[in-house]
C-alpha cells in the first residue's frame, strides 16, 4: 500500500519475480499495523523465499502463482542472507489460476 497523503492506493512493486513457498510448522507472522479485522482460522503460513535484491515489506500483498493455483496473502519483512530473501507469507486465499 502506498500513502499519498490523503489516500492509500495499491501499488505494483515486483512482477513475474522467481520464488519458491515452504510449508513449515514453525512460521511466524505478526499482524500488520492497521489491519484491526481478526484472522479467519482457515488462514496459514507459508515461507516465501526469493532473490536477496527482493524485499518485502510488513503488510505487503503478495500473489504466488504455483502449479495451477493462486496463492494470496500478506507478507512478513524479508531476512536476507548472500543467497536468497525470505519471509513468512500468511495466505488468506487460494484460488485457481485461470490463466494457465
Amino acid at each position: 500500500m502506498v500513502y499519498n497523503g490523503v489516500n492509500e492506493s495499491e501499488s505494483l512493486v515486483y512482477n513475474n519475480i522467481p520464488c519458491a513457498l515452504a510449508r513449515s510448522a514453525h512460521n511466524h507472522s505478526p499482524t500488520p499495523v492497521g489491519y484491526d479485522t481478526q484472522t479467519p482460522t482457515k488462514n496459514y503460513r507459508l515461507r516465501l523465499y526469493a532473490a536477496p535484491e527482493v524485499t518485502f515489506l510488513l503488510g505487503d500483498r503478495v500473489e504466488v502463482y504455483r502449479g495451477g493455483r493462486v496463492f494470496i496473502g500478506l507478507a512478513s519483512d524479508s531476512f536476507y542472507y548472500d543467497s536468497h530473501s525470505v519471509c513468512v507469507m500468511e495466505i488468506g486465499e487460494v484460488r485457481e489460476n485461470d490463466n494457465d
